[in-house]
């Protein structure tokens, strides 16, 4: 197990493992140190806000680690620094003493250590709202885009002994590679799991459909609606399960960008009506009636912009086809079949 010394204190392992930079010696210690005390997992949590604060939009693209480590040094009071500096060497330098013991009494107090810390972390929710998206930047620096009215919660410990999410909706995952904790997305139909690359993945509650489609990488992927075995998906492979039935169908090849959206982007390939109705919903903030259900399963295509254009500006669009027509009074829209009576 590594040691720390005076040029490489905890400060730098906890920068090291914020960038995915952390050998597999340095990460035990690191995780040793949080599972000490009470008192270790806060100067963790403290140093990963500090970290997280001194990001700005323009390190996201050209990440500069020297850079970064600076902002951060510079973002710690000297006057703390030093003595607690003092403290996390000598405690990490005693544990890592007593590993030479492990096999006698401190692997029982470190797990026993590690699951009581465990407790104490809190939930952490994000949501995007109806008629936004909200990009979340996670504490491994993986990237998340989440559609509007969708929502995520992860543990406040993500990334110290697992990157678990959970989904409600549509969220588009740009994951950040690390070989030693594997990354899972879980929703109410599916769990994704990945090592590092980049996926949407789209589940409402509402839907009668899930998807997963993937964009680079590989993941492998579990139906929690009918058990069977665990499938694959290479690049631009989509997942589609029906959350009825609990069948799963593997679609090899698919066209499109599922990631349009992020740009603000409404695409409909041969998407049914009902579907449609609730992404202008979700991304406009209304509510959308049908007078006849037989309505709900017809098919159109279009590509639309949220940002540019208005659900009135795609209501009369799609009625441009003569297949339906709409009325709209305040947020509430009725959908007729046929063409507008003149």
């Amino acid at each position: 197990m590594s040691t720390i010394d005076d040029t490489r204190d905890m400060d730098e392992l906890i920068a090291d493992y914020l960038t995915g930079c952390i050998s597999a010696d340095d990460l035990n210690v690191l995780k040793a140190f949080i599972s000490a005390s009470r008192e270790n997992r806060n100067y963790f949590l403290r140093r990963r806000e500090i970290w997280f604060s001194c990001m700005s939009s323009g390190t996201e693209s050209g990440y500069n680690y020297e850079q970064a480590y600076e902002r951060f040094r510079q973002r710690i009071p000297t006057t703390v620094k030093s003595a607690e500096r003092k403290s996390v060497v000598y405690t990490v330098l005693r544990y890592a003493a007593a590993a030479a013991l492990v096999c006698l009494f401190s692997l029982v107090s470190y797990f026993k250590g590690g699951k009581d810390i465990k407790k104490d972390f809190a939930e952490i929710t994000i949501e995007a709202p109806s008629g936004s998206r909200t990009k979340v930047n996670l504490p491994d620096s993986s990237v998340v885009w989440l559609n509007a009215g969708s929502k995520l919660s992860y543990s406040q410990g993500f990334g110290i002994s697992d990157r678990r999410i959970r989904l409600d909706g549509e969220g588009y995952f740009e994951v950040r590679h690390n070989p030693g904790l594997a990354f899972s997305v879980i929703t109410d139909g599916l769990r994704v799991n990945d090592l590092g690359t980049k996926f949407d993945i789209k589940d409402y509650y509402d839907d009668t459909e899930a998807t997963v489609t993937l964009i680079e990488g590989k993941i492998s992927l579990n139906n929690l609606i009918k058990c069977g075995k665990e499938n694959v998906l290479e690049p631009y492979d989509r997942a589609v399960l029906d959350k009825h039935s609990g069948i799963m169908e593997i679609k090899s090849h698919v066209s499109g960008n599922p990631d349009k959206w992020t740009c603000g982007c409404l695409v409909f390939d041969e998407a049914r009506l009902d579907e449609i109705a609730k992404e202008l919903e979700r991304n406009y903030g209304i509510c959308i009636m049908f007078s006849d259900s037989t309505l709900k399963n017809e098919r159109f295509y279009g590509k639309f912009s949220s940002d540019n254009q208005t659900a009135d500006d795609v209501l009369k669009a799609l009625s441009s086809t003569g297949r339906m027509s709409f009325r709209r009074i305040g947020q509430k829209v009725t959908i007729y079949k046929g063409r507008a009576s003149e």
